[in-house]
């Protein structure tokens, strides 16, 4: 497996601490807008992909860790994982990682949630107690899994034809509601619901804010253990103690923050199988990251 962390800082900072390392990036104007040159210069971004095993790697892992103790410093990091091809064969658990976003959520569209029963810290513990609704023509078309911004997550026909012809387990698909449909030639859609029981991440496992922020104070984390971090930083491990064979797999403790639409939610874990009816059909809108039962 190959693992880069792709950065995305202001050009100044980088400038002063970082030298020539990485690409420039100006910032896009809309046609016949113009700025003052410091002002311009002050917007352009720098793009940095590095492996984490790269000497260069700690210096630049040490530098940011220092600013952000100094205080927000406007930057996004990500990390990216390339696995080969006998990698990818030999693993026995995948987390399904859904790139296709969309909005309106559903909680704007008519979906009813609970929430009298929630955790006061994270909102843990509401529940869907309605159809999931959703705004026609909202879903990216080419898309054949995809999520709202508040992650609920939605497969398309011919995917849900696939995984019960390929007898996938541990998951439910209801249908969504779309109120203001009225053409013939409308496709439905899907909510995934998982249906096994969600497994315990293992201490392996690293939460946090960025590749360069752990999150040492617990902003992010929920004192009753329900919200494990605002993301995941690491390959997901999880305990196998309590796995009912089921395909599709969700871990107990969350990721992310309740705030507005946005909701905390498990990470999504699938079996070989999952990825082959996925991949049989040239399924878009996900990719995998490679994950571990300890």
């Amino acid at each position: 497996m190959k693992e880069t962390v792709e950065i995305r800082i202001p050009e100044e900072w980088a400038a002063k601490n970082l030298g020539s390392l990485g690409e420039r990036i100006p910032l896009e104007l809309p046609s016949g807008v113009h700025l003052q040159t410091s002002v311009a210069n002050s917007l352009i971004t720098r793009k940095i992909v590095i492996d984490v095993n790269d000497p260069l790697f700690p210096d630049i892992d040490r530098r940011i860790r220092q600013e952000k103790l100094r205080g927000p410093i406007g930057m996004s990091a990500r990390f990216r994982r390339v696995y080969t091809k006998n990698e990818l064969l030999s693993a026995d658990l995948f987390r399904l990682i859904i790139t296709s976003v969309f909005e309106p959520a559903g909680e704007e569209c008519g979906t009813v949630y609970d929430e009298s029963q929630a955790c006061p810290h994270c909102g843990w513990g509401w529940r869907q107690v309605s159809d999931l609704r959703l705004a026609v023509n909202a879903i990216p078309g080419r898309a054949d899994i995809a999520k709202t911004i508040a992650e609920e997550i939605v497969v398309s026909e011919r995917l849900v034809d696939a995984f019960q012809g390929a007898g996938i387990t541990g998951v439910e698909f209801r249908p969504v509601v779309f109120p203001s449909v009225t053409s013939p030639k409308w496709k439905p859609w899907f909510q995934v619901c998982i249906t096994s029981s969600p497994l315990a991440v293992s201490p392996q496992t690293h939460f946090g804010i960025d590749p360069f922020d752990d999150d040492e104070k617990g902003e992010y984390r929920c004192s009753t253990g329900h919200v494990a971090g605002l993301t995941v930083l690491s390959e997901v491990q999880v305990s196998k103690q309590g796995w009912d064979g089921s395909d599709f797999i969700c871990t107990r403790e969350m990721t992310g923050v309740r705030k507005g639409l946005l909701r905390p939610s498990p990470c999504l874990l699938i079996r070989p199988d999952v990825l082959r009816v996925l991949d049989g059909i040239n399924a878009r809108g996900f990719k995998v990251e490679v994950a571990h039962f300890v």
